[in-house]
């Protein structure tokens, strides 16, 4: 538990710092910061975490988008714990205030069993999509669902990840 509110307040204090899209120059396609309150669901094995997410489009044609994201994510639960970066394109809609999206994200995910003392770090995988909607020019909220996918020595398991939260032009 100690872990995961060292991550919320680093989290608290990237978004209290994050400068305005406008004031960096990029318009309204400028980085876009995330951070939310998630869940990971595997084998019956529920952890509770948190998601920050970095992303930034860098083309647009008509009303889409094609960027790239970061992912940070972090779940425990009784003596069980996961983290999980990943990176990868992220293509996305706007249609007002609205904006759906799909991604594609691979890096590694650590797991940490402390009952039994033993840790790995494997390759990782993440399909998923969701929507984002804008409350005003800065803030906004979104959810979003992704199927993990761990790669352990020549077998996988899947993961199901809900995660809730703001954004930050």
């Amino acid at each position: 538990m100690k872990q995961m509110m060292k991550v919320f307040v680093a989290a608290a204090m990237v978004l209290a710092f994050a400068v305005p899209a406008s004031a960096q120059g990029t318009g309204a396609s400028g980085v876009v910061f995330s951070a939310g309150v998630s869940f990971l669901d595997a084998d019956g094995w529920t952890g509770k975490g948190v998601n920050l997410q970095v992303g930034k489009d860098f083309r647009t044609m008509g009303t889409a988008n094609i960027g790239i994201v970061g992912d940070f994510g972090f779940h425990s639960a009784d003596d069980f714990s996961v983290l999980t970066l990943a990176a990868g394109p992220r293509a996305s809609w706007t249609s007002g205030q609205v904006k759906p999206y799909v991604h594609v994200l691979f890096g590694m995910a650590r797991s940490k069993d402390d009952f039994f003392d033993e840790s790995s770090t494997e390759f990782t995988t993440l399909f998923g999509g969701g929507v984002s909607f804008q409350v005003n020019d800065r803030f906004g909220v979104f959810g979003q669902y992704d199927l993990q996918v761990i790669f352990y020595e020549g077998e996988s398991d899947n993961a199901n990840r809900f995660t809730f939260g703001v954004t930050i032009r």
